[in-house]
């Protein structure tokens, strides 16, 4: 059964995230044990911002899922790409970069 999330920080819990992108907003969906746990959040930087600090301090191990919209996906790889750029430089050299393709998925060392 899927129930709305009060907050963000009930999904630092989850085993896997998963986002679904729109224009206008981003439904996020955390899987806890025998839970399912359901937020709607806006397609911008400042809530967008919001659930990678708490995913952060919250120390979130999980994965997460993200579809590819067009360029609608694009601002929350850029905004959670801010959360680990020191962790990427120690694990990625640039000619392995290089030879990704260009989408977010060429920096997920660097997604919390």
């Amino acid at each position: 059964m899927m129930k709305n999330a009060p907050g963000f920080d009930i999904f630092c819990a989850c085993i896997g995230l998963g986002i679904d992108v729109s224009k206008a907003s981003l439904e996020l969906v955390g899987i806890e044990n025998e839970r399912v746990w359901r937020r709607e959040l806006g397609n911008n930087e400042s809530e967008i911002d919001a659930l990678a600090q708490c995913l952060k301090t919250g120390r979130y191990q999980g994965k997460i899922v993200c579809e590819s919209t067009g360029h609608y996906h694009l601002l929350l790889g850029l905004v959670f790409a801010r959360y680990d750029l020191a962790r990427m430089g120690r694990q990625v050299d640039r000619d392995a970069l290089a030879g990704r393709p260009a989408n977010m998925w060429r920096y997920f060392e660097m997604m919390p």
